[in-house]
């Protein structure tokens, strides 16, 4: 049995090594890199409207 006093010794002792945490750092670039493509898209996405309806004005004007 360990007592009260031991126990504090050892806690002071006693550390857990953690290395870095590998799938947070993953998990949060491709975070990121969803984010990226999907601004990405979203602007071409725009970009193809907006000439669509300048093509369609200039027929219009025609």
């Amino acid at each position: 049995m360990i007592t009260k006093g031991q126990a504090d010794t050892l806690n002071k002792t006693a550390v857990l090594k953690q290395g870095p945490n590998w799938w947070l750092y993953i998990g949060i670039g491709l975070l990121l890199l969803l984010l990226i493509i999907l601004v990405i898209w979203y602007i071409w996405r725009k970009q193809k409207k907006i000439k669509s309806l300048e093509k369609q004005l200039a027929e219009k004007d025609k």
